[in-house]
């Protein structure tokens, strides 16, 4: 088990990576945002010809059932500020946050 933030591919003609990190975050969060910034990009680890975007959803909301692909098991985890911190300060992996809640 691992934590991990939404992501994917932006698909053919979707507009920006923006868009697509909204798209990903609904169907595999269940959770849409008024909008996005993108915060910066960088080289998709092993892949240097791929550039993955990281974006900051803006108002994000529960609002929808989660629209899952055949094999993924994600189960949402939403933590403080502080467990996240926690978690970054100590090496902390997602079993042991998660058997704390």
């Amino acid at each position: 088990m691992t934590i991990e933030v939404p992501g994917g591919m932006v698909e053919a003609g979707e507009p920006d990576p923006g868009r697509a990190a909204l798209r990903e975050l609904e169907e595999e969060t269940g959770f849409t945002a008024a909008g996005s910034r993108r915060r910066r990009r960088s080289a998709e680890p092993g892949d240097h010809e791929e550039l993955a975007a990281h974006v900051v959803a803006i108002g994000a909301r529960r609002s929808v059932v989660c629209i899952r692909t055949e094999g993924e098991e994600i189960e949402t985890f939403e933590p403080s500020v502080e467990e996240v911190d926690e978690m970054v300060g100590t090496g902390d992996h997602a079993c042991a946050a998660l058997e704390r809640r």
